[in-house]
Parts: C-alpha cells; structure tokens; sequence
C-alpha cells in the first residue's frame, strides 16, 4: 500500500521507503539503514498490513513502540491504521 505512493506529492523533497509486503518486525530491523531519519522534517508509518495477514499481530503494538523510539523525538511523526481485514 505504501510502497505505491508517490511521495513527492506531498512534499518536494519527500522519499518513500515503503517495503512491499514488509512487516513491522522487519521495517524495525532495517530503520538504522535510513539516515534520512536524523534530518526529515516529518515521518509518516502506515505498518501493521502484512503482521495482520499473516497472523503475527501477537506483539504488534510494542513494535509500534519500537518503531517509533528509532525516529528522534523532535520529528513529528503520522502514524496510519492497517485498512479493515475482512478475512
């Protein structure tokens, strides 16, 4: 879902790092890769998509926690839900 989104028409110098079909324990584990986090301006997350489908949602919301201990505090952060899961 993120992975789509052309970033630029939401800011000019926007870069999207959205993963297709990444779970939140993986983006939690290559976020040290993204210097861009120590300059962004604000950092949006829409994670939790893939963890539902494949029945690894146990633990979801302390990744949450985790994800967003590795962004610093002085960046604004938009954090987006999982669209509803009718499986």
């Amino acid at each position: 879902l993120t992975m789509g989104l052309v970033a630029s028409t939401i800011a000019p110098n926007a870069v999207n790092f959205g993963i297709g079909h990444q779970r939140s324990d993986q983006l939690l584990q290559s976020m040290d890769l993204y210097r861009s986090l120590a300059t962004a301006g604000k950092v949006f997350i829409v994670i939790g998509t893939n963890d539902l489908l494949q029945g690894r949602d146990h633990g979801l919301e302390d990744r949450y926690r985790a994800i967003l201990r590795k962004i610093p505090r002085s960046i604004p952060v938009v954090m987006g839900d999982p669209p509803p899961n009718n499986q």
